[in-house]
């Protein structure tokens, strides 16, 4: 089924059936459907646009959230329709469908990251490993979740950068200078002149 005839065949049940419909490694939904599972999931619906200006509104997740996608929709009172056998387009009702802009995420990645203050991770290891643990991966996207990566790994470069400065023994010992009787530092042994 493509994004057109799918766009087309809601529009015409008035949001009372919606599809997700897996293409490649996500299942999709788009416009009312997005709507409905962006609520009940808490995901992000994004705003896209067709080559012809067309403007819908799409949310994807993968089918490792599939089960617990159902388990929401059916908590919602939303029931599946009709499931083609592979599971690749899966038909559903009794969902609230209604526009909601404030489920609208940008697909402009740019604004994304303004919107986002860096973090700045400080704290023991027990308080980044907590960090970690209180992460909403579910409702992040993959920029914003490779992005909190990326702070866990440069605190423990540093945090490992500090513990190497910290380590290294100074080499550096003072010795009195022979001419004036002063102390001067000096690696290794030998005086500075």
């Amino acid at each position: 089924m493509e994004l057109l005839q799918i766009i087309q065949q809601q529009k015409k049940e008035e949001g009372k059936l919606i599809f997700l419909i897996r293409r490649g490694n996500f299942y999709n939904a788009f416009n009312e459907g997005a709507f409905a599972f962006g609520r009940i999931c808490h995901y992000r619906v994004r705003k896209k646009s067709m080559a012809d200006g067309t403007v819908y509104y799409k949310l994807g997740f993968p089918p490792s959230s599939l089960g617990r996608v159902k388990d929401s929709m059916t908590q919602s009172g939303g029931s599946i329709v009709e499931q083609n056998d592979d599971a690749s387009i899966i038909k559903i009702a009794g969902l609230d469908t209604s526009y909601d802009e404030n489920l609208i995420d940008t697909d402009d990645p740019s604004l994304l990251m303004s919107r986002r203050k860096p973090r700045r991770l400080k704290g023991s290891k027990a308080d980044v490993e907590q960090m970690i643990v209180d992460y909403d991966i579910g409702n992040s996207t993959p920029l914003e979740a490779m992005m909190f990566l990326n702070e866990i790994r440069m605190f423990l470069i540093n945090r490992n950068k500090k513990k190497e400065e910290d380590d290294i023994p100074n080499t550096r010992q003072a010795v009195p200078h022979p001419d004036e009787g002063t102390v001067e530092t000096a690696a290794d042994g030998e005086a500075e002149k």
